[in-house]
């Protein structure tokens, strides 16, 4: 399949979908195009800014934001487009209306990475730049397996605390939601500590690493 025709079916496919389940929910895994060619797509994706339409290109990134991946290339002169499409989106990240199956992000991550989520806003991101910024520590906290491993590398969490804009956006990002790791849960943050959440504790890792008086 050619690469423009693989973006365009991709549209087709997802836009078919969520418009059904939108309609009745039927809680099936569904994304069956997507899984069959997430290799391909993600190979693709930086050319689509060449390839697609720009009403062709905001619906992509529509969809393509929904799978909850963080390109780093092809967006560098769309970012404004990628970020609308995150806010789009977002409507998703409410897990007690919506399954992972509409989006597979959550508070914590959207509110550290670019500010906010569907009705929390403490900050912002001033453009590509501050994605990229806030994309690298997400990434990296992220590909951590456990606790322990992250222990083992205090010198990394100290170098991210030494950046006072990372330090302020999570703080942000774990005050609005009053650290409690996503606020779709119920009940208060001593009810959420039986189960391990790595990029809240890798983020709450770096702010006792900081001597940030924000951070304190």
């Amino acid at each position: 399949m050619e690469t423009e025709e693989l973006l365009r079916t991709f549209i087709i496919e997802e836009e078919k979908e969520l418009n059904r389940e939108l309609v009745h929910f039927s809680g099936e895994q569904g994304h069956n195009f997507r899984s069959e060619n997430y290799s391909a797509l993600v190979k693709a994706f930086p050319k689509a800014v060449k390839l697609l339409e720009s009403q062709e290109l905001e619906t992509f990134y529509f969809h393509y934001m929904r799978m909850g991946v963080l390109p780093l290339k092809g967006i560098e002169k769309t970012y404004a487009l990628w970020e609308a499409a995150y806010r789009k989106q977002s409507i998703f990240i409410d897990k007690k209306k919506y399954d992972t199956f509409f989006t597979y992000w959550q508070s914590l991550k959207g509110l550290f990475v670019f500010g906010y989520d569907y009705r929390l806003e403490p900050d912002q991101n001033n453009g590509y730049d501050d994605y990229v910024r806030y994309r690298a520590v997400f990434e990296k906290i992220n590909s951590y397996t456990s606790i322990p491993g992250m222990l083992a590398k205090p010198h990394l969490f100290s170098e991210f605390g030494e950046d006072q804009d990372v330090v302020n956006r999570i703080s942000k990002a774990v005050l609005a939601l009053e650290f409690i790791h996503d606020h779709y849960w119920n009940g208060t943050p001593d009810g959420h500590y039986n189960y391990t959440n790595l990029v809240f504790w890798g983020l709450m890792f770096v702010l006792v690493s900081s001597d940030s008086e924000v951070a304190k």
